[in-house]
């Protein structure tokens, strides 16, 4: 008969080799697969200049269309005081003004440094504030060639979206639209009022698309409500007077 002692002994010594080679034929753990790239965000697809799309029917949202040259931002100290009168134009790329009284036609300010070639205005005039008004009214006239076969009403839609109303509702929906077409010149008006986030205050913006056969000039208007409306028939006036010149 066997010591009972040894069967013990015989026995743990059996438990433990079962358990080691259990743990050494313990397969190993499965690898991890690598987790997928992170999708690259897609590029916008809204109306870059420079990309070519655009949505001519697009409202309220002001966006450059093809063809309109990069704007710079005009220097911080461009105040209506410091601007530099100078002879008033009236003949410009294939159309002609007649200069109006109280007009001050003044030199546009310096454009802020962008390494691009900007737009800027081809004239410039100082309209000045009415009594109890804190600012002159500038009426810009710029001249943008490429622009020829951009609808006109994607434009007035795009000058809309830079007036804000009170309300938050659209500048677009409560705009004054007219328009008229006087020796071979056709001209579309919005006339509107809000807040601008260039301005101070409450302005009123009268802008304009000025068709012609060597392309539009673009005529805007601003300043504060009561100021505008002192000079609005003047502006009317002055956007009559267009004709085609050589």
């Amino acid at each position: 008969m066997k010591d009972p002692m040894a069967l013990a002994v015989a026995g743990l010594l059996a438990v433990f080799v079962l358990v080691g080679g259990c743990e050494r034929e313990k397969p190993p753990p499965p690898e991890t697969p690598d987790l997928p790239p992170l999708a690259t965000q897609k590029p916008s697809q809204t109306s870059n200049p420079m990309s070519g799309r655009f949505d001519p029917h697009t409202s309220g949202k002001n966006e450059l269309p093809p063809g309109h040259p990069v704007v710079a931002k005009q220097a911080a100290d461009a105040k209506s005081d410091l601007l530099e009168p100078v002879e008033a134009p009236t003949k410009f790329e294939g159309i002609a003004f007649d200069p109006q009284d109280g007009w001050q036609a003044v030199s546009p300010p310096a454009t802020s440094g962008s390494g691009f070639t900007v737009a800027g205005p081809v004239a410039m005039f100082k309209l000045t504030r009415a009594e109890g008004d804190e600012a002159d009214a500038i009426a810009r006239l710029t001249y943008f060639p490429g622009m020829k076969d951009v609808p006109v009403q994607s434009q007035l839609n795009r000058w809309c979206g830079q007036v804000t109303q009170p309300d938050g509702g659209s500048t677009k929906d409560v705009a004054k639209m007219e328009s008229w077409e006087e020796n071979g010149v056709k001209v579309s008006l919005a006339d509107m009022t809000g807040t601008m986030s260039s301005e101070k205050g409450t302005v009123r913006m009268i802008a304009v698309v000025i068709e012609h056969p060597k392309g539009p000039h673009f005529l805007k208007v601003v300043g504060p409500v009561d100021t505008m409306e002192k000079w609005r028939d003047s502006v009317i006036a002055y956007l009559r007077s267009g004709r085609i010149v050589e």
